[in-house]
């Protein structure tokens, strides 16, 4: 199944920490591989590892010090494909693309 973007979306489109806030829930456990995929370095997700418990938090925290360090790619399409690559296909397709309408 071909799946699109959301329209809503441009896969160029910046994230904002509404969006991420509202992503962080559903990473769970998942957030230091995710933070890999997103090339966060290593001495970052230590320190959000100590600094905060809740994984929520520490799911947030990682995506504001990617947003922080790589402003460029925080949009979209890169948060799209990492999700994936950390087998967060769900919350990729449902936070990042629609989708696809019957035909």
């Amino acid at each position: 199944m071909r799946r699109k973007y959301n329209k809503n979306y441009s896969i160029f489109q910046p994230l904002g920490t509404s969006e991420l806030w509202k992503i962080s829930q559903f990473i769970n456990n998942h957030w230091k591989s995710l933070g890999r995929n997103l090339e966060v370095p290593e001495e970052d997700l230590n320190q959000v590892e100590h600094a905060h418990k809740d994984m929520r938090e520490c799911s947030y925290q990682m995506l504001l010090k990617w947003k922080e360090r790589f402003p460029q790619k925080c949009v979209f399409g890169t948060l799209y494909v990492a999700l994936c690559d950390s087998g967060l296909n769900s919350v990729a397709t449902a936070h990042c693309v629609a989708p696809r309408s019957p035909k």
